[in-house]
C-alpha cells in the first residue's frame, strides 16, 4: 500500500504540473498581439455569417427532420447541425489565423537609395530588415559605386523582410570573392591580395592587423578574417586580419621543476605562455608520486618561442590512483556564432572545471589536469550538456 500511496502522490504532483504549464501557456497564447487579432476578425466574421448559417441550416437539414417535433428527430438535428458548425468553425478560426499570420509586420515606407553609395545603402535597408539581391552593371553618366536602380520604387508601401533589388554601377569583373586565409603566413596574405585583389579593385582599404598570442601556433599566422570566406570584396571595403604574434624578443628564466608538485609547475609554465605536453611514469617511490620527474628543456634564460612545446615526465600517483592527464577539445566546424563553453571534471575529488569561456567553430581547446581513479568530462554549450566524456 505505502507504494501504491506513493506512485499515486507523485502522479497527482505531475498532473498538477502539467494542468499549471498548460494554463500558463493558454494565457500566454490569450494574451499574444496575433491571438488578439484572430479573435476580433473571427467575432466579425461570425456576426455577418448568421444570415448565412440560417439559409446553411434550412438548405442542410431535411425539412422532414426540421418540422418533426419528436425526440429523435431533434437529437438528429442537433447532432447534423453540431457537425456543419464544427466544420465552418473550424474552417473560419483557422482561415482568420491565417490572415494574420500571412499579414507579418507593419508596412513601411521603402526609402529612396538611388544615388547613394551602395554600402551606405546597404545598411540603410538592412537595418529595416529587407533582404537584398544585388546586381553589377556599368552606367557611363553615374558614379562609381553608387546604386542607380531599386526595386521596389521609393515610396512603395513594403513589408518588412520582403526582397529589395538594387543595381550598382560598377562592373560585374570587379568583384572578388573573400578566399580562406585563415591558417596562412600573414606575409604570404598580403602578397596574394596585393596580386590577385588589388589589382582588380585598387581602392581597398586593409586594416592595421590584429594581434593574438594562442599557444602552439606559430607566428604571423592569420587566425580570423573579416570580410568572411565567400563574402564579396567590392570598392572601398575594409580588410581586416586577426594574426597571432609571439614575442620572440621577450625572454624567461625557466627554473628546474623536478621534484616539484606537477600541477603548480604546469600553472606555472602557463603563465608563460608555454605549451605543455605531460607524459606519465610508474614508479616506487612514493615520496615522487605527482611531482615532475624530468623536463625535456633544462633550467635557463630561452625566449617564449624556444620553451613552446616543453614535455614534463610526471610520477604516477599509484597509491591514490591519481594522475596527470591532458584534455584536448576542438569545437566543430559547423558550430554557428560564438558560443559559452564549460568543461567539467567529475573524479574521486568532486567536481573540477577545466575550461570556461566563449569560443566559436574550429576552437583547440587543451587542458592539464589531475585525474583521481576514474572520471566523466561533461562539456556544455551556453549551460547545455552538450558530450560526455569517461576518462581513467
Amino acid at each position: 500500500m505505502n507504494f501504491i500511496n506513493k506512485v499515486k502522490s507523485k502522479l497527482v504532483i505531475f498532473f498538477k504540473i502539467i494542468i499549471n504549464k498548460t494554463k500558463a501557456l493558454i494565457q500566454k497564447i490569450k494574451a499574444s498581439s496575433a491571438f488578439k487579432k484572430a479573435s476580433i476578425i473571427v467575432g466579425k466574421i461570425i456576426v455577418k455569417s448568421k444570415p448565412i448559417l440560417h439559409k446553411l441550416y434550412i438548405v442542410l437539414i431535411p425539412k422532414s427532420i426540421r418540422e418533426d417535433n419528436t425526440s429523435k428527430s431533434k437529437i438528429m438535428m442537433l447532432l447534423l447541425f453540431s457537425v456543419y458548425f464544427l466544420v465552418v468553425q473550424f474552417l473560419l478560426v483557422y482561415g482568420a489565423i491565417f490572415i494574420v499570420v500571412k499579414s507579418g509586420g507593419k508596412s513601411f515606407t521603402l526609402p529612396n537609395v538611388e544615388g547613394v553609395e551602395m554600402f551606405t545603402a546597404f545598411n540603410i535597408l538592412q537595418k529595416e530588415g529587407m533582404t537584398l539581391q544585388v546586381q553589377s552593371h556599368i552606367f557611363p553618366n553615374s558614379e562609381l559605386g553608387t546604386v542607380v536602380v531599386q526595386e521596389p520604387k521609393a515610396g512603395t508601401k513594403v513589408k518588412r523582410g520582403r526582397s529589395v533589388s538594387l543595381v550598382v554601377n560598377m562592373s560585374p569583373s570587379s568583384t572578388v570573392f573573400m578566399p580562406d586565409f585563415t591558417g596562412k603566413d600573414y606575409n604570404e596574405v598580403m602578397e596574394i591580395i596585393t596580386n590577385d585583389i588589388i589589382s582588380v579593385i585598387p581602392n581597398l582599404k586593409i586594416l592595421d592587423h590584429v594581434s593574438t598570442y594562442k599557444k602552439g601556433v606559430d607566428d604571423n599566422i592569420v587566425m580570423s578574417q573579416m570580410p568572411l570566406v565567400g563574402e564579396p570584396v567590392t570598392l572601398n571595403s575594409e580588410i581586416l586580419f586577426t594574426v597571432n604574434e609571439v614575442k620572440t624578443a621577450d625572454t624567461v628564466e625557466l627554473k628546474n621543476l623536478v621534484g616539484e608538485d606537477a600541477l603548480t609547475s604546469i600553472k606555472y609554465l602557463e603563465k608563460m605562455h608555454v605549451l605543455v605536453n605531460i607524459k606519465s611514469m610508474d614508479v616506487s617511490d612514493t615520496n615522487m608520486y605527482g611531482k615532475v620527474l624530468e623536463q625535456s628543456i633544462n633550467e635557463g634564460q630561452y625566449s617564449i618561442k624556444e620553451l613552446n612545446g616543453i614535455t614534463l615526465t610526471v610520477a604516477n600517483d599509484l597509491y591514490n590512483d591519481t594522475k596527470i592527464r591532458t584534455f584536448k577539445y576542438s569545437v566543430a566546424n559547423d558550430r554557428v556564432g560564438d558560443s559559452l563553453m564549460e568543461v567539467t571534471l567529475d573524479d574521486g575529488n568532486g567536481r573540477t572545471t577545466l575550461f570556461s569561456g566563449t569560443v566559436s567553430a574550429t576552437y583547440n581547446i587543451r587542458s592539464n589536469y589531475s585525474l583521481k581513479g576514474t572520471g566523466v568530462i561533461t562539456i556544455f554549450f551556453d549551460e547545455t550538456p552538450f558530450e560526455t566524456i569517461n576518462v581513467n
